[in-house]
């Protein structure tokens, strides 16, 4: 199983609210995930002017992805929010 864990270089500030690096060893899988919106069954976007209720929906498909792909939340390293 891959091992993921945070690090910063002896002598980089290493702040306690985020990683300077993520080190990823012993990994087989490395899944990226596209650009991920509030849709419903349908294909229409969901919850039109609740951005809570879409970002929750987008959150649920993000957890779908990595889940789909043999991961869980704990495998996740990154995430771009705009």
């Amino acid at each position: 199983m891959a091992k993921i864990e945070r690090y910063a270089a002896k002598g980089v500030w290493d702040p306690p609210t985020y990683s300077q690096g993520v080190k990823v060893s012993g990994a087989q899988t490395i899944l990226y995930i596209a650009g991920q919106v509030a849709y419903d069954a349908g294909g229409k976007p969901a919850h039109p002017g609740d951005f809570k209720a879409q970002a929750r929906a987008v959150f649920q498909a993000v957890k779908g992805q990595v889940e789909a792909g043999g991961g869980t939340v704990d495998h996740i390293l990154k995430v771009n929010t705009y």
